[in-house]
């Protein structure tokens, strides 16, 4: 977090747009009052696309309902950037984290999360090049095996400054947090606002000093730049509204399902409530594939505990085709659609096992035929 994530370049905008945002764009537009235009292009590191972004509401203990909208704005430079579909709705939590602390500082949290993250849930792979000279090689070495955890989690991309994860490119290695805490976008945004109220008269200084008191970044004016999208945010979103992820629907199962499907989706929801390990398989606690393993195990399939094997287990169907079940995959995560838009998952340790509903772009996964 010493670095912002965005050092590699310095536009946050969206990957090219389809229908669904552009209806989106429209819908925020008259909240907005302005032309709404998507860019190209976004900072140096791997993004997911369309078909493989994992909303950060997936891994988040808070979920916003933003209807799937993108938001454009112009930034200092007066140069239009659109935020997608995923950063608007991670935009939401880090609104929703820090209502009790006032609209100034959700703007300086969202002007941090921008410049750091591009406000996209980032993990890091754990390859950042390190030579030495800020500490001893076998602590970088420990930092560098504990994030790569984070490649397990839900995220919406990968970056791979030092130990650096999260919407705030927070470092686990620096005391933020465990990888679990950083990645759960809610739990990260809550762990800034506690640092800036620390900062004594936050509330007097400039939204880039506050965010820098904060950060220590060593690039301290790169936080100006997105203060008028943060506040282009801030109005557009004021209506949206969010829940705890813990608080989701528990619904029965779903009726007019076959044998097979019947059993899956029924094991899965009887884990509701089990705590999210990392590795486990039952009975008590799941990961996210150790959760569909084990329904998947009711009808005699036997997965891998993988999410990248399980998204081989079948062929691939769309979301219209798509049929309580069936296996839901994002990068590094997945879970068990249960129709109607929602779905049953091991989602973080901040939720465990939890029904919620169906977020970003995850790819229908058959087994059952």
């Amino acid at each position: 977090m010493s670095t912002p994530a965005s050092s590699a370049s310095s536009s946050a905008s969206s990957s090219s747009p389809g229908r669904r945002v552009l209806v989106g764009v429209l819908v925020l537009g008259l909240v907005l009052g302005a032309p709404l235009v998507p860019i190209a292009g976004f900072f140096g590191l791997a993004l997911l696309g369309d078909q493989q972004q994992s909303a950060a509401a997936g891994g988040s203990s808070i979920v916003c309902d933003t209807g799937g909208a993108s938001v454009t704005a112009r930034d200092a430079s007066g140069t239009e950037v659109t935020l997608d579909a995923t950063q608007v709705r991670n935009a939401a939590v880090v609104m929703q984290a820090g209502q009790s602390m006032g609209q100034q500082a959700q703007v300086i949290a969202l002007a941090t999360a921008l410049t750091e993250s591009g406000l996209r849930n980032l993990a890091n792979d754990g390859s950042y090049s390190y030579s030495g000279g800020v500490m001893s090689m076998s602590a970088w070495e420990s930092a560098r095996s504990v994030v790569v955890g984070s490649m397990d989690l839900p995220h919406d991309g990968v970056g791979s400054d030092w130990d650096s994860i999260g919407l705030f490119q927070q470092r686990p290695s620096a005391g933020w947090g465990t990888v679990e805490e950083i990645m759960d976008p809610a739990t990260s945004s809550s762990t800034f606002y506690e640092r800036l109220a620390g900062v004594s008269g936050w509330e007097s200084m400039s939204v880039a000093a506050a965010a820098q008191a904060v950060q220590v970044s060593a690039f301290p004016s790169a936080y100006a730049r997105w203060e008028p999208v943060a506040r282009s945010l801030l109005s557009a979103l004021s209506t949206v509204t969010c829940s705890s992820s813990g608080s989701a629907s528990v619904g029965g199962v779903p009726t007019g399902l076959d044998e097979k499907r019947n059993k899956v989706v029924t094991f899965a929801l009887q884990q509701l409530g089990d705590a999210y390990v990392w590795g486990a398989e039952g009975p008590d606690s799941w990961d996210c594939s150790g959760l569909v393993q084990g329904a998947y195990r009711q009808i005699g399939v036997e997965l891998e505990h993988w999410s990248e094997a399980q998204r081989s287990a079948g062929r691939e169907v769309s979301a219209s085709e798509a049929l309580p079940g069936d296996i839901m995959w994002w990068p590094g995560h997945v879970g068990i659609y249960l129709g109607d838009g929602e779905l049953v998952g091991a989602q973080t340790p901040a939720q465990g096992v939890v029904r919620i509903p169906v977020y970003g772009a995850p790819r229908y996964i058959r087994v059952i035929e």
